[in-house]
């Protein structure tokens, strides 16, 4: 699910095509949001849970991202 949430937002911001040209489905999205800082103060839990919390600082990191 965490990994799902961030291909989202990823894609929502358009950088769905450099994270594909950067590896793919899961690891380049995760490069691209770590680069980007979409995942700060972001956790995720046993199993790839994301809570709801989560969710909405990811989004809100959104706002700030290039």
């Amino acid at each position: 699910m965490y990994n799902e949430a961030v291909k989202m937002v990823i894609k929502a911001l358009g950088y769905g095509p450099m994270a594909e040209t950067d590896g793919g489905y899961p690891g380049g999205y995760l490069k691209i949001a770590r680069s980007i800082g979409l995942l700060s103060n972001v956790g995720v839990g046993p199993e790839g849970i994301i809570t709801l919390g989560d969710i909405c600082v990811l989004i809100y990191n959104m706002l700030d991202s290039p």
